[in-house]
């Protein structure tokens, strides 16, 4: 089952290293770390999305929880939150295939992020499955290439 965990950790070397390896060892598979520093830069906020157990879970979270670099690691729960993810995505372009690629666009709210002779770069933040519907919408006209950003998420209320 998927699990998504959020929480605040000290922004210095090694500390998602630290993290990363602790899922290591306890044989969960990350899918998503996203990570990036909160309103004090002494802090980062870290989104992790694994497929694992509730058990597993329940027991990464005792692991990491006394750990002083880390300022809690919570699980979050369907409904409970927000969550976004950001991607890049390069499709060929032909003449014909402009006003198609742009309508897909403009349903999913992307926007274009550049254009070249051979190709558009539409750019999308949305919930992941969107995001994931998003890019399945623009297989048929040649993906060249897609860059996502993980996932991000942070608790309502």
């Amino acid at each position: 089952m998927e699990h998504i965990m959020t929480g605040v950790v000290r922004n210095k070397p090694g500390v998602l290293a630290f993290i990363a390896d602790k899922f290591r060892q306890m044989n969960i598979n990350i899918q998503s770390l996203n990570t990036s520093e909160t309103d004090d830069p002494a802090f980062n906020c870290i989104t992790i999305v694994s497929e694992s157990t509730e058990m597993d879970v329940e027991n990464i979270q005792k692991e990491l929880a006394s750990v002083v670099d880390i300022k809690g690691l919570e699980k979050l729960d369907a409904g409970d939150h927000h969550e976004r993810e950001l991607a890049l995505v390069k499709i060929k372009l032909s003449q014909d295939s402009m006003s198609q690629i742009m309508q897909i666009g403009e349903v999913f709210h992307a926007r274009v992020a550049g254009i070249g002779k051979h190709s558009i770069t539409l750019e999308i933040v949305n919930e992941p499955s969107q995001v994931r519907g998003f890019i399945s919408m623009l297989k048929p006209f040649g993906i060249i290439g897609v860059a996502r950003t993980g996932r991000t998420a942070i608790r309502k209320d």
